[in-house]
């Protein structure tokens, strides 16, 4: 059938690292407050640029802790790990050690290429490359906590990634480094929220701090 074509050569596509396949990840999307007027505490994980950055909820920090500190406990040492059983494919869900710091954390499966696995974290937005070997089975005990990163763009900070420079990038990651902010969701865009975000001991607006940067 065609339908049966259309999803052959979709994954043949990805196989040849070209394909984008919109397999829902098994951990629950992070929980937000409604779009209208919904506003929340918090903090700056990871931020590529103005325009993609992921931010947690201040209130779920105890939860998110909690489960750090038993993954931590479960994987250490290379203790329980298990390779993932099947190939891995676009939202496989997967257990995989960071390597900044050599702790395992929760993440997805994004891209899939000739050469490596892309992945990302969920509870912190960033992502890295992986070979298979790298990836282990998560446990179904941490499976049920929310992703904590949640995708957002700055309103008001029009930079795009192309107009984005290394010394831009250190003055972000400087501005928003241990800062509790106030975000306000100003609307959506496919998975990502346009917020605004002040700094909640100044009161200052990130995007006017940066537009006096840049």
């Amino acid at each position: 059938s065609s339908a049966a074509q259309g999803a052959s050569l979709a994954q043949e596509l990805i196989n040849n690292g070209y394909g984008i396949d919109s397999t829902r990840q098994s951990i629950p999307m992070p929980q937000t407050p409604s779009i209208e007027g919904g506003s929340f505490h918090a903090t700056v994980s990871y931020a590529d640029y103005p325009g993609r950055m992921y931010i947690q909820k201040v209130s779920d920090n105890a939860s998110l802790e909690q489960l750090m500190a038993d993954l931590t406990e479960h994987y250490k040492n290379g203790n329980n790990l298990a390779r993932l059983e099947a190939e891995p494919k676009i939202g496989t869900v997967c257990c995989v050690k960071y390597n900044d710091d050599g702790y395992y954390y929760r993440a997805t499966v994004y891209g899939i290429t000739r050469s490596s696995i892309k992945i990302q974290f969920v509870d912190y937005g960033n992502c890295e490359d992986k070979n298979k070997s790298e990836l282990f089975q998560l446990s179904d005990e941490y499976l049920t906590l929310p992703a904590q990163a949640i995708e957002c763009s700055l309103q008001g900070c029009k930079v795009g990634s192309a107009d984005w420079t290394p010394a831009k990038q250190e003055f972000l990651e400087g501005l928003v480094h241990e800062k509790a902010y106030n975000c306000q969701i100003t609307g959506r865009q496919n998975d990502a929220y346009e917020v605004t975000l002040r700094d909640m001991a100044t009161g200052n607006s990130m995007a006017d701090d940066i537009g006096r940067f840049i």
